[in-house]
């Protein structure tokens, strides 16, 4: 019997995340102010006391649905790909759309370290994770646009195609701001702790500019895969076959 609730999946997702957020930017900015209330990084609210594990908790769960919906979305995309009226279409987008697969689980797995690996003390591996997870996970998203562009009106809608164009350039564009002016912020920076950046610190102008990026960027890449949710619903997932082999 297959599963008819995969539309779940990425509501679930995108949930999770905005409660997450939420609730360590209230207790660390707001309740215990481990950190300024204007302005952190995302990553900076998950950094100090019961934050951090919430935070951790958040990452690690919303990382596993992430990765959900992205399977998701290839195994409907290669299905569409296969179907007879479907045959016209480029057998390259076959090969985008397994490669997309793959990056995700790369972008995924820099989504994991970002909540293993808190910015302080671990600032080297948590940039990691965030290059992992920022600049593939744009790449999935940029080339599954480019997909649905290709396979309307087989599947998917022009209002839909419409804002996920949009969205993806916003992404790239807050992407390179939250890198550009983060950069320039810590070269500025005069303090001890990065998570407690206050007017005094040095660069903060600047520092805003890439913390107010960084938050459009992530709530961006939530919105957009928790759109998947209305085509999902046509979707009924089978368990995959298993072949057991004697040496």
């Amino acid at each position: 019997m297959g599963c008819k609730y995969c539309f779940l999946v990425p509501i679930f997702q995108g949930t999770l995340y905005v409660i997450a957020f939420s609730t360590t930017f209230l207790l660390s900015a707001v309740i215990n102010k481990d950190v300024p209330l204007i302005f952190p990084y995302v990553s900076d609210t998950g950094v100090w006391s019961i934050e951090r594990c919430i935070f951790s908790f958040g990452l690690g769960l919303g990382s596993l649905l992430m990765i959900a919906t992205i399977y998701i979305r290839c195994r409907q995309v290669k299905e569409v790909l296969e179907l007879a009226e479907s045959k016209n279409l480029s057998s390259k987008l076959k090969k985008l759309n397994t490669i997309s697969l793959f990056l995700g689980m790369v972008a995924v797995i820099g989504v994991f370290m970002l909540g293993c690996f808190p910015v302080h003390p671990y600032i080297v591996p948590h940039l990691i994770g965030a290059g992992a997870a920022f600049n593939t996970g744009l790449m999935v998203l940029a080339a599954q646009t480019y997909i649905s562009l290709k396979i309307y009106p087989t599947l998917g809608n022009k209002t839909l195609n419409i804002i996920r164009c949009v969205m993806v350039l916003i992404l790239a564009v807050a992407l390179c701001l939250c890198v550009i002016f983060g950069g320039l912020s810590l070269l500025l920076f005069k303090g001890d702790d990065i998570t407690q950046w206050t007017a005094a610190s040095g660069g903060y102008v600047f520092h805003l500019i890439s913390v107010a990026s960084e938050w459009i960027l992530v709530l961006g890449v939530i919105l957009y895969l928790s759109l998947y949710a209305g085509e999902f619903r046509s979707i009924v997932l089978h368990k995959p076959n298993m072949d057991i082999t004697t040496a």
